[in-house]
């Protein structure tokens, strides 16, 4: 796990960062499904996705900006697949919190049209 944060560089720590506070809203989220609670759940996906797309943009700039003068090209695509990281560490956490949306919402209280 460790390898994999660091194969991910700096996005990979936000992400992982944004992952620990958006879990820590799902089980809150769970626990009490107010209306702002669903909120910042809702919200959660979006921010994980803008992070990690600045992450990997970040990554990949980093590695064109240092690579462009490597010999063969095959060093500058693992940078690049490294920088694509933090994307798939999204992809994980946006699968827990899409469960974790369904659940909390299924356990909110259902208002009756008036």
């Amino acid at each position: 796990m460790t390898e994999w944060i660091r194969a991910g560089g700096f996005g990979m720590v936000l992400v992982a960062a944004a992952a620990v506070v958006s879990f820590a809203a799902a089980v809150r989220a769970i626990a009490r499904p107010t209306e702002s609670n669903l909120r910042v759940l809702r919200a959660a996906p979006a921010l994980m996705l803008g992070l990690a797309l600045f992450g990997s943009g970040l990554g990949a700039w980093a590695v064109v900006r240092h690579m462009h003068a490597a010999p063969a090209a095959e060093p500058m695509l693992i940078g690049l697949l490294e920088a694509a990281q933090p994307l798939t560490l999204e992809g994980l956490v946006t699968a827990v919190l899409a469960s974790s949306i369904f659940v909390a919402q299924a356990r909110a209280p259902r208002r009756l049209p008036s």
